[in-house]
């Protein structure tokens, strides 16, 4: 054998550590040691890991989808407040296309942010809970939109569907009595102190 040559050993380490190195594999047989070993999953409770299915579930209700809602869940839940990439792909067990796209949307929601840590490359997520009263005013901001296109729609419907145009009406008095409502129980609720 040539000195460029491996040994029928060396290429079999070789295979084993790029499966390993792509998640093809859990396990290096030959050294024993296990992927899980070497993961960056975050260390949960039986009660932290079920409400992330919980709140999940409820998010995915919303307008997330399962991916979106889980990390959410987990920024939420995890005991510390800044999380990897790696962290919430480990923990969640998801690929790292689904978590990225999935943060990526996040992202652009804002319903997560990052930071970077001087001399660390790494990004660190967490969940926007510090800006919930701007969420919130935008909330009311989209209901207003909404309200305007109800009124559009109850303007174009025919005077013939009569029982389905009282229901629109019906909605559109409530969510005006909401609009009334909301700021100014946002406005108590910010004098209580």
């Amino acid at each position: 054998m040539g000195s460029g040559s491996k040994t029928y050993s060396e290429k079999i380490i070789t295979i084993f550590l790029v499966l390993y190195l792509q998640n093809q594999i859990n396990t290096l047989p030959l050294c024993g040691i296990k992927v899980k070993d070497m993961t960056n999953e975050i260390s949960l409770s039986e009660k932290q890991k079920e409400l992330i299915q919980i709140i999940g579930v409820s998010l995915e209700h919303t307008r997330f989808a399962p991916a979106e809602a889980r990390i959410v869940a987990l920024l939420m839940v995890a005991p510390q407040t800044e999380v990897t990439f790696d962290e919430i792909r480990d923990t969640l067990g998801i690929s790292k296309s689904a978590t990225s796209n999935a943060v990526n949307k996040l992202l652009l929601l804002g319903e997560v942010e990052y930071i970077t840590k001087h001399g660390d490359r790494k990004r660190y997520f967490r969940y926007t809970v510090q800006n919930w009263k701007e969420k919130t005013k935008k909330a009311f901001q989209d209901l207003n939109s909404m309200q305007k296109i109800m009124r559009q729609v109850l303007e174009s419907r025919p005077g013939s569907t009569t029982e389905f145009n009282q229901a629109l009406r019906d909605q559109l008095d409530f969510m005006d009595y909401v609009m009334t409502q909301l700021p100014i129980l946002f406005e108590k609720w910010s004098n209580k102190e």
